[in-house]
């Protein structure tokens, strides 16, 4: 970047969606375009690769450009719900801190799972278990940890230790 550009501190809401459909464009370019986009503007490339993808997580169509800042858009772009959250936001008037807050509270995965603890397992996945951890705690060319990397070492005794937690579990009758 330029040291003879200043930096732009602030851009209305307005701009910065069309810098972000701009940015967006630009990345669609090839592999250069946000650097050539932001050098020319003045941006950081950080700040212009965020915009271009807040720009593709809200089709035109999507936005609440007026009624929603930029950064509640952002706040909740990862979100796999950000149009709804993006409607409630507009209903709300939530501003980027309660939008940052909603998305802290928000589950990672919308879709509950059971979990089933290893002491209720049947006997064959704790037999499926052992076996597994008895293959990585191997130590021959067969095995598929290279034990030169950094953590090879490492992970093979932890699965060693593994194997023999899990061979001395009473196994619950089923």
């Amino acid at each position: 970047m330029s040291s003879a550009s200043p930096r732009k501190t602030t851009t209305p809401e307005k701009e910065r969606w069309d810098l972000a459909d701009r940015a967006l464009a630009a990345k669609r370019s090839g592999r250069h375009g946000i650097t050539r986009f932001a050098d020319e503007g003045g941006l950081a490339a950080s700040t212009v690769r965020c915009w271009a993808w807040v720009a593709q997580q809200f089709p035109r169509g999507q936005r609440r450009i007026g009624a929603v800042s930029f950064s509640v858009h952002l706040a909740v772009a990862s979100s796999a719900d950000r149009f709804g959250l993006i409607e409630r936001a507009d209903t709300e008037n939530w501003t980027a801190a309660q939008a940052r807050a909603e998305m802290a509270l928000a589950p990672s995965d919308p879709t509950p799972r059971p979990v089933e603890p290893i002491t209720n397992a049947g006997p064959a996945s704790l037999d499926a278990a052992t076996a597994y951890c008895r293959m990585l705690g191997r130590v021959d060319p067969t095995t598929q940890l290279r034990l030169r990397d950094p953590l090879g070492a490492p992970l093979a005794s932890l699965a060693a230790a593994a194997a023999s937690a899990l061979e001395s579990l009473e196994r619950v009758p089923g």
